[in-house]
């Protein structure tokens, strides 16, 4: 099977997504220890659902790709 390079763009992007959403994890981990406000952590909560919202969109576009190579 040939990956296309659409494909390993979005697995790029994924890979690049989840690597953002663990270290937003961390940052709300440390954010929580040092005591932010309520309102602090819950916009950190939300930007870190965006990224996971892009992680889930990159690695369906990924699947995608498959699904196309795999038809033809």
């Amino acid at each position: 099977m040939i990956i296309s390079d659409e494909h390993k763009d979005a697995s790029k992007l994924a890979t690049g997504a989840i690597m953002d959403l663990i270290s937003r994890g961390h940052m709300m981990q440390a954010a929580v220890i040092r005591g932010a406000s309520p309102e602090e952590i819950e916009t950190m909560r939300s930007e870190a659902h965006s990224v996971l919202d892009a992680f889930l969109d990159h690695t369906t576009a990924a699947a995608t790709h498959v699904r196309a190579v795999l038809k033809t």
